[in-house]
């Protein structure tokens, strides 16, 4: 609701400046395509990350609290050790995803002690290819629009 109000005064604020609607949108558009810059940044370093991580054999083990966030995320247990995964788990999907007993290759990154299982490297390559698409599209929306920085 906050948001809702923030935008609509925003709004409001650039028309009392004399801006129309086509620059407010192309503003917005602007701010959004930061927005996804920044989510494409985001996954090329866990890309960056995976390219430097180390391969070992695991045992999913658990789904339990993170112990850096408030998302539960799958557990995996290497020898003695058991690592988070970096990205949250999908609930809804737990009993499909996640073999108990089996022996499955993970990645481990030792820097941060947490690990890259396949899922998560799905999300991050599809993530930033699809962050990729959506700059270039927003771009393509701004230059076909004529905006000019100058």
């Amino acid at each position: 609701m906050e948001f809702l109000i923030l935008l609509i005064l925003i709004i409001v604020f650039c028309l009392c400046l004399g801006l129309g609607p086509i620059e407010i949108f192309i503003g917005f558009v602007f701010v959004f395509l930061l927005l996804v810059s920044l989510t494409a940044l985001f996954f090329l370093y866990n890309i960056f990350r995976i390219v430097l991580s180390k391969r070992i054999k695991a045992v999913f083990s658990k789904v339990d609290a993170s112990p850096k966030s408030r998302f539960t995320v799958a557990y995996y247990k290497s020898g003695d050790e058991e690592y988070p995964c970096i990205f949250p788990n999908e609930p809804m999907l737990k009993k499909i995803l996640y073999k108990e007993e089996k022996e499955i290759t993970i990645l481990l990154d030792k820097k941060h002690s947490r690990v890259y299982d396949r899922y998560s490297l799905i999300t991050c390559f599809v993530g930033f290819v699809f962050t990729v698409a959506t700059v270039a599209g927003a771009v393509y929306f701004i230059v076909s629009n004529g905006v000019t920085f100058g």
